[in-house]
């Protein structure tokens, strides 16, 4: 998860930079919080395997 973290902060640094609209970041973070679902998932299924 540390990874989504860092991009996270990146993805923050862009915006206050005026890189990214609002409206394409929050798709971003959506789709990060959706990976960081699936990552956790797959770590609960190899730890109980």
């Amino acid at each position: 998860m540390g990874s989504l973290f860092e991009v996270e902060t990146q993805l923050i640094i862009i915006q206050e930079l005026g890189l990214i609209n609002p409206e394409e970041l929050n798709s971003i973070f959506e789709l990060i919080a959706k990976e960081g679902k699936m990552i956790n998932g797959l770590i609960k299924t190899i730890k109980n395997s």
